[in-house]
């Protein structure tokens, strides 16, 4: 999500929240000509980005009471001198001072009012905050959600903008100074210890953050009125009625803060199922599952299937690691359920962003998704991206991801010694082993379509073999040679593949013609 709010800022800020990250990897003086090349901008760009920081930093001192220094001399470059303050804290002043990512963190947090008077109590013009507006308004489509212009308000379900909120305001705080100003801090997590002892839970300090950021915002949202719908399937998932009669914490909880609405609680209640950790509780996983179980819940039963099926077609879940895999699976199929517009999780993180080279492995996982699908489960199983990514994740748990992609073998043909010829293979599997499925030879294989020769020596070699010449130790150029190598030759791997399926089902085709005439 943070790579995200990152695009919606403005150009200038951007550039200056890029330049102070070049300062957590440099210790003193940072050269203009290295700051140009970093960037991708001209030395006179990024000397008037420069003069734009030190404006930044007067504002941040001022605002802030802090004495952050920026120091700038011609021939040197420029220094910072954090003195009570840190880098991490003036990014986030830009971050949270940018006019894009300003206006939307004023609608998650209701801040907002009718667009012409918060146009005149923050001195922007109507055009400034309708364009804006257009530069969130992607963000918000991925979520299914939109902002109405006239009151800058979120318009969607309430429980899905109630999960895009917490994305946001946890990528943004997570590391700063609590953000609700009206919602005590210290109550809530006295509440979440006493959560944690009744339901014989771990919390680690930052998950007990990260439910204090989501009970807040539930909080926010209830007391003005902006309350969940009410849905009677997830009656069937949360035995509501059991908890009532009992009392239990969370019910006793919830009205210490004066929320009496079920559905409230019935939806705080469904995001701690979807929680893996939740499950780590013997006490939490017996009542949820039993539940789903007593119920014959569409996510219980096909969380059995996908199992079943995934045994069958992959391979056999080791008996240790069957209930880990069966409780992150039924979080997942829940999640689908209850969120089928949202591709990350709901905690904000992407899973596995770059699968492009994973294209058997993408394939293997969809053709598996589809053929589970009827009418019962289409809902779940329509989230194609996001299962897709989520099923991959369980694959890494067990292995390398590529050991089901096409195979390449790598020829170490050298001159080099015995050590120093492994050290290099030890290299190639370390820079490439997460991108190709190599396998480390010295000789050339029967198959002469799928191998890279690595030499010290081409003049033996003949001309039209794919041979990369390299000399220990190896240099980035090298790195960047052997991979383009090894991405075009996957490519015309996946190609043929492709080639090959495609003849197949025409001549399937042909043969079902012959067989009805």
């Amino acid at each position: 999500m943070r790579k995200e709010l990152f695009q919606l800022m403005e150009k200038r800020n951007k550039i200056s929240y890029r330049l102070i990250e070049l300062f957590q990897i440099e210790n003193s003086w940072l050269e203009v000509k290295k700051i140009s090349a970093e960037l991708d901008i001209s030395n006179r760009s990024a000397q008037r980005y420069i003069h734009y920081l030190e404006e930044l930093v007067e504002e941040y001192n001022d605002k802030e009471q802090k004495s952050l220094m920026i120091h700038y001399e011609k021939f040197k470059g420029i220094k910072f001198d954090f003195h009570d303050s840190s880098i991490e804290q003036f990014k986030l002043y830009i971050f949270c001072n940018d006019q894009n990512l300003r206006l939307l963190l004023d609608i998650c947090l209701l801040k907002t009012e009718p667009i012409k008077k918060y146009s005149q109590k923050h001195f922007i013009s109507i055009y400034a905050i309708k364009n804006a507006l257009k530069e969130i308004q992607p963000l918000l489509t991925s979520f299914d959600l939109k902002v109405d212009p006239r009151k800058l308000t979120l318009v969607g379900e309430e429980k899905t903008i109630r999960i895009f909120i917490y994305n946001i305001l946890w990528s943004i705080y997570k590391n700063d100074c609590w953000p609700f100003q009206y919602i005590d801090e210290q109550r809530l997590y006295q509440s979440i210890d006493t959560i944690e002892q009744e339901l014989d839970l771990t919390f680690s300090n930052i998950q007990k953050k990260q439910i204090s950021y989501f009970m807040a915002i539930c909080l926010i949202r209830n007391r003005k009125k902006l309350y969940i719908d009410h849905y009677p399937e997830w009656e069937k998932y949360v035995n509501i009625k059991s908890l009532s009669r009992k009392e239990e914490l969370l019910i006793k909880g919830m009205r210490h803060y004066q929320i009496f609405n079920s559905n409230e609680i019935l939806f705080i209640l469904m995001i701690m199922e979807t929680k893996h950790r939740m499950y780590k509780s013997d006490k939490v996983k017996k009542r949820v599952l039993k539940y789903h179980k007593k119920n014959d819940t569409d996510i219980y039963r096909l969380t059995n299937q996908m199992i079943d099926k995934f045994e069958h077609e992959f391979f056999l879940i080791p008996p240790q690691s069957l209930e880990v895999v069966y409780t992150y699976c039924f979080c997942t199929h829940l999640q689908s359920k209850i969120f089928p517009n949202i591709h990350l999780h709901t905690d904000g993180y992407g899973i596995f962003e770059n699968t492009d080279v994973l294209q058997h492995l993408n394939n293997k996982i969809l053709k598996f998704i589809r053929e589970m699908k009827h009418e019962e489960n289409e809902t779940i199983l329509a989230q194609e991206a996001f299962l897709v990514k989520k099923y991959l994740a369980l694959f890494s748990y067990f292995g390398r991801l590529t050991d089901y992609e096409p195979q390449i073998n790598i020829v170490i043909d050298s001159d080099l010694p015995f050590l120093v010829q492994e050290d290099l293979k030890r290299r190639l599997r370390g820079q490439f082993d997460e991108y190709f499925n190599l396998q480390m030879t010295e000789t050339v294989p029967k198959d002469r379509d799928n191998y890279l020769i690595i030499t010290t020596m081409p003049s033996l070699k003949n001309t039209v073999e794919t041979i990369c010449v390299v000399e220990p130790p190896l240099l980035y150029r090298d790195y960047q040679m052997i991979e383009k190598i090894l991405t075009d030759k996957l490519q015309q791997l996946y190609q043929d593949t492709m080639n090959r399926t495609n003849h197949q089902t025409i001549k399937v085709k042909n043969s079902e013609v012959l067989a009805i005439s």
